[in-house]
């Protein structure tokens, strides 16, 4: 991790996996395509895990709400990979975080296409969701996962997360981090 790294900073920080490199940016209106395309190269059962129900298509509410998430209280930072001598790029993950009622806290969610998992993009995408949340006064960040997504709890475990079961739903967890 990059602990003395600035939010800017991790933007501007491109990463290489073995597909290629890829930047981290700001979710914006002229994503949607992206989005969709993110949301067709995740299997049924990650879909599943991430929206918590079966959907073929991704609902035109809470893609509206992903792509205008670009605000200190609701913020979408998107993984685009880069194509070799072209202006073309492949969203490969989104993490995002929304405020709740709270103060101080927010809940995350985070997607990686399929065929881009297990090669640390998804805990680059938290490490930049911990950071814009840290920086934007943020002291609690927590998702549900539910309770069967073993990679997922895995990963958020190994990344600092006190898991619990949510005692409203035996099937989820709930993960909780506190912002550093």
């Amino acid at each position: 991790m990059h602990k003395n790294k600035s939010f800017s900073e991790l933007l501007k920080t491109p990463h290489q996996i073995v597909q290629g490199t890829y930047g981290l940016r700001p979710m914006s209106e002229k994503d949607r395509s992206c989005v969709k395309d993110l949301f067709d190269h995740l299997s049924s059962k990650s879909r599943y895990y991430r929206y918590y129900q079966y959907l073929n298509d991704l609902p035109e509410d809470l893609l509206n709400k992903i792509v205008q998430a670009n605000r200190k209280d609701d913020l979408a930072i998107g993984a685009f990979l880069q194509h070799d001598n072209s202006e073309e790029k492949t969203l490969i993950g989104i993490v995002r975080y929304v405020e709740e009622s709270i103060p101080g806290e927010a809940e995350f969610s985070i997607s990686v296409r399929d065929d881009f998992q297990h090669e640390g993009v998804g805990s680059h995408l938290m490490e930049i969701i911990f950071r814009a949340a840290q920086e934007n006064g943020y002291k609690k960040l927590h998702g549900y996962v539910m309770s069967d997504n073993h990679e997922m709890l895995t990963l958020m475990s190994n990344l600092g997360a006190e898991c619990t079961r949510d005692p409203d739903d035996m099937t989820m967890m709930i993960t909780t981090f506190t912002v550093k």
